[in-house]
């Protein structure tokens, strides 16, 4: 336990002259003690006895982590940009092919069309009032068709 006593006195010692004290450590315990003379004298004898720096300088010595490396896009904005466009067309063009075959869709669909397509025809402008009125008699009776047949308007 001597030995332990007689580091801290020699530790005191050094810490009361400046002539005497290692100017690094002193700069280190001086500034974690915020410019407080009698709490850098503290840090520095209990550095002194301890053989290194205190806990807080070492931290404070010691190198800031290195800065995260920049994580590598997988692509560029642009390439993106003219990616998501292909992706888009591929993943419609994938439904399309696995979409199954169904007749009864796809006459339902077509009678639609043509419902639509009868009423545009009827809207022109250059039918007369009763090619207009006929267009429109044929117009009515596909839509009855289609809501006889489908269960549901055009």
């Amino acid at each position: 336990m001597q030995g332990s006593e007689d580091s801290w006195a020699a530790a005191m010692k050094e810490a009361e002259s400046p002539a005497d004290r290692d100017r690094a450590l002193w700069a280190k315990c001086f500034a974690e003690s915020e410019g407080d003379e009698q709490r850098a004298k503290a840090a520095y004898m209990r550095a002194k006895v301890a053989g290194s720096t205190p806990p807080s300088a070492a931290a404070a010595a010691e190198e800031p982590p290195a800065a995260q490396p920049r994580k590598k896009r997988l692509l560029p904005w642009w390439g993106w940009v003219l990616l998501a466009p292909v992706i888009a067309i591929g993943g419609l063009m994938l439904i399309g092919a696995l979409m199954p075959n169904n007749p009864d869709r796809d006459a339902r669909w077509r009678a639609q069309d043509a419902v639509k397509l009868c009423w545009s025809e009827q809207g022109r402008k250059s039918l007369d009032a009763s090619t207009a009125r006929f267009v429109a008699g044929a117009c009515e009776k596909m839509e009855r068709d289609y809501e006889a047949r489908w269960g549901r308007k055009p």
